[in-house]
């Protein structure tokens, strides 16, 4: 599905960083060496208190089955003022509301305080699936929750009013954007300068995948220091039935646990954090660019850490060509799949990279120049040509332009050779387990 194109969220009220430590979890630290890494606080859907002191309300998440959450106010100070509304994304059905005026009138719903009780709650789902127009594209939101479990993960109603000090009777944790109402069985944290992963890991979950993803990040997120990145990043793992999905939402991911049985070798927990790291706001015509630049720097990324071969490297660059299909990546109607900007999109970058290392000699590369977008205001073609020739590649508008209208003309950088597939461990994967198992829970746009 399409995910991100600008920075503007499609549904998000932004409200203070929270720092919330979750009851009964254990938590295990990753130190990185110090880096000259430039941090900002991320924005939540929730301003958050430690203690009960520094709070006017307590809210209790509780989970049900079937992605039902229970969430449960009370009044900590009696003479706060402080006006309180909250907001679900479309999808997100209420159930039932007590001391809550509700408001369906728009494609959210809005919750108010009523003033009726001191002791709120209501109760809502989070939808499988939910289409809704955002701009001129579709987005998907996809809460993920199972029949026979009591928890979800899924987006936090956005809170306006609070402090609030958020606990999780049943288990569970708070990221910025999304949260996981249920039992986890710890929490491993990446620390790397001023940046923090949190990987929140159920019960249930593959230990060793969450192992090899915790191996990928710790090296991925040292290579993307720099640029005005936020300050903290949560994964949440989530068991896997759907062959590696993934998806990203502001600061936060979740990602399936079977992330490493998909056929092209890339990483889902390194794709989707680095749709984190996308803090460009992007015009139209680069809308390719959110999607290409978080497969090609997953693959080279892995491929720079030694978590690929060369050869291995090679045959996922091999795979970006597989549909052969042809379109203009600056005008998204012309796509012929939603695939096309991940693959097209990443071979025009894996020539970009390799043309840039060579007339630098390797002192510049894309990395540079996702670093310097991350900066810029809205970033369009002509943009992205002059940050080309900032970092030392000579590139203007019109050649940017001209390979982004015929991508499909294009031969991906190989480190060796153009890979035979059939030589290789891996089988090519095809349309049914391609990376469009991402699913899209917030699409941004402008």
């Amino acid at each position: 599905m399409f995910h991100r194109s600008a920075l503007a969220l499609a549904f998000l009220l932004l409200f203070s960083s929270l720092a919330v430590v979750p009851v009964g979890v254990s938590a295990t630290g990753h130190n990185g060496t110090e880096g000259p890494t430039q941090c900002l606080n991320p924005a939540s859907h929730i301003s958050t208190a430690d203690t009960a002191d520094d709070a006017n309300y307590r809210v209790k998440f509780t989970p049900r089955l079937n992605g039902v959450v229970v969430a449960n106010y009370t009044r900590l100070d009696i003479w706060s003022r402080s006006t309180v509304r909250l907001s679900l994304p479309a999808g997100y059905t209420v159930e039932s509301a007590t001391g809550f005026d509700v408001d369906n009138s728009s494609n959210r719903t809005g919750l108010d305080f009523n003033g009726e009780t001191d002791d709120p709650s209501f109760v809502y789902q989070a939808r499988n699936v939910e289409h809704a127009k955002s701009g001129e594209l579709e987005r998907s939101i996809k809460p993920y929750h199972d029949s026979s479990t009591k928890y979800a993960t899924s987006i936090i109603p956005s809170h306006g009013g609070g402090p609030f000090l958020v606990e999780f009777p049943n288990g569970g944790h708070i990221g910025s954007t999304l949260m996981r109402v249920g039992p986890v069985d710890r929490v491993e944290t990446i620390s790397h300068g001023c940046h923090t992963i949190e990987i929140v890991v159920p019960e249930g979950a593959d230990n060793e995948a969450v192992d090899r993803s915790i191996e990928q990040l710790t090296t991925v997120q040292r290579s993307f220091k720099g640029g005005g990145y936020n300050a903290k990043a949560t994964l949440f793992v989530h068991p896997d039935h759907n062959n590696g999905f993934g998806t990203a939402t502001g600061e936060d991911v979740v990602y399936g646990d079977q992330w490493d049985q998909k056929a092209d070798g890339l990483s889902t927990p390194v794709h989707e954090y680095i749709h984190t790291r996308q803090h460009m706001d992007v015009s139209k015509d680069m809308w390719w660019y959110i999607e290409a630049s978080a497969s090609y720097h997953t693959a080279r990324s892995l491929y720079d850490s030694d978590h690929l071969t060369a050869a291995e490297y090679d045959y996922t660059l091999a795979q970006f060509t597989r549909t052969n299909s042809s379109g203009d990546l600056t005008n998204w109607r012309t796509w012929p799949t939603e695939q096309f900007p991940y693959d097209y999109g990443g071979v025009y970058l894996s020539v970009l990279d390799a043309d840039l290392r060579e007339a630098t000699d390797g002192k510049s590369t894309m990395k540079d120049v996702f670093r310097d977008l991350n900066q810029r205001d809205e970033v369009d073609t002509q943009a992205f040509a002059r940050s080309l020739q900032r970092h030392g590649l000579n590139r203007t508008q019109a050649d940017v332009e001209a390979n982004l209208s015929n991508p499909n003309e294009l031969t991906p950088a190989y480190q060796q050779s153009e890979p035979i597939v059939n030589d290789l461990i891996r089988e090519p994967y095809t349309n049914s387990n391609i990376l469009s198992c991402f699913s899209t829970i917030i699409f941004y746009y402008n």
